[in-house]
């Protein structure tokens, strides 16, 4: 068997959400089931944090980052059909699983109605589901081998039973001139800074270059203590913006424009687009404050 297969995940933050039906978040006994129809050879070895290295080498880091619990191999086969191997990852929830999943998107993939969000390219096939983060792969080409995926991914995704719903806080970025599948959640040091941590951000406007990022805290204090590191790091703009929001000068990032509001933090960076930058802030505000009333 070939065991080596190269998988790039995708999201679409606006497919539909089917598939996969609501249920508790807990391992199911085997993560990977039997299908009717096909073969399944599962490796006897369950790779956690401290061993998922074995497996896939130099991503185990990032995987570890987002928060994976354990990961379970399994390969499934049918005469004359397509040999898949399937990685199912658990992450510690739901957020951390929708990280990683965006984490290694790639566009211009094809979205498929599979578990909370799937997408699909030439031998490859990768879900999230839940806490799950499901890839699937095959070194086989043709339309017989994503249909194969296909069945696989959904067998996957009902037997996981996960509730189909994405993190809260994707719904707070704004909605207006947002670049498709541009969504992400970084767990870690966003923008190189080790107190902006477990962040969404997306980008937009034609080219891309304008980005929202927002951080929501546990409580308002300490927002404020993350908006106060991030202000010794930068240097003030001369200038009063208007009501309701900071201008700083980022050594590095540029000018960020950003609004404290409760127990989240948001900002705007890029975007030369002054415009663009207006309607895209002030739709920040509008969704921040209406998530905290």
């Amino acid at each position: 068997m070939n065991r080596n297969f190269s998988c790039i995940a995708l999201f679409l933050c606006g497919c539909s959400m089917v598939a996969c039906p609501p249920g508790a978040l807990s391992a199911p006994p085997e993560v990977l089931p039997d299908i009717a129809g096909w073969s399944v050879v599962r490796e006897p070895v369950v790779y956690d944090a401290s061993s998922l290295w074995e497996a896939i080498d130099g991503a185990a880091d990032l995987f570890v980052s987002y928060g994976v619990l354990d990961m379970h191999v399994a390969y499934y086969s049918t005469t004359g059909g397509p040999e898949v191997r399937a990685e199912a990852y658990r992450h510690d929830s739901p957020e951390t699983a929708f990280g990683i999943f965006s984490q290694e998107r790639s566009s211009g993939n094809r979205h498929v109605n599979i578990g909370t969000a799937a997408v699909m390219d030439e031998g490859m096939l990768n879900i999230l589901c839940g806490s799950y983060y499901v890839k699937l792969s095959t070194n086989t080409p043709g339309k017989a081998a994503a249909e194969a995926l296909s069945a696989i991914g959904s067998a996957i995704a009902k037997y996981l039973a996960q509730p189909a719903e994405f993190p809260r806080m994707l719904a707070v970025l704004p909605a207006q001139n947002r670049v498709p599948d541009s969504e992400q959640f970084i767990a870690e040091s966003y923008l190189g800074y080790g107190f902006l941590r477990r962040v969404y951000t997306a980008r937009y406007g034609a080219a891309g270059g304008c980005e929202v990022f927002l951080l929501a805290h546990e409580n308002a204090g300490q927002a404020l203590l993350t908006l106060n590191a991030y202000e010794k790091v930068t240097a003030p703009v001369p200038g009063d913006p208007g009501t309701g929001y900071i201008r700083v000068r980022d050594e590095h990032h540029g000018l960020v424009d950003l609004i404290l509001r409760g127990n989240i933090l948001g900002g705007i960076r890029g975007c030369p687009d002054s415009s663009l930058r207006s309607t895209v802030f002030r739709e920040l505000q509008d969704r921040i404050e209406a998530t905290i009333q």
